[in-house]
């Protein structure tokens, strides 16, 4: 997604990725948090999720990243931005997903 947004990462232009983005009837998100933090990704995000929740727009996210975490961390608000998390909070059911990785699993 971010490759997309990026200058010159698609033909119809940044501006319109986000556009089509942004109205797509069911927008899957996986694993929030995962890219390198920067402004323009924390900005993106925002404009994103921002013009989903205004027009009530259904999002599924995804993250290894807990909502809130105790002393050192990472959280999804310390990775993504006060503003983002306050626009998820409003409008998002957490699933916590619980159980062994089955990537890390002894072979």
């Amino acid at each position: 997604m971010y490759g997309l947004l990026r200058p010159k990462g698609s033909d119809r232009g940044a501006e319109e990725e986000l556009r089509r983005l942004a109205r797509v009837p069911l927008l899957v998100l996986d694993d929030l948090g995962s890219a390198k933090a920067s402004e323009w990704t924390e900005e993106v995000t925002y404009r994103l999720i921002n013009e989903r929740y205004n027009a009530c727009r259904p999002t599924i996210y995804t993250s290894n990243l807990p909502a809130t975490a105790p002393g050192q961390q990472p959280d999804l608000a310390s990775v993504l931005g006060e503003r983002i998390v306050s626009r998820l909070s409003e409008d998002t059911t957490v699933i916590a997903m619980t159980g062994h990785d089955r990537r890390r699993r002894a072979a």
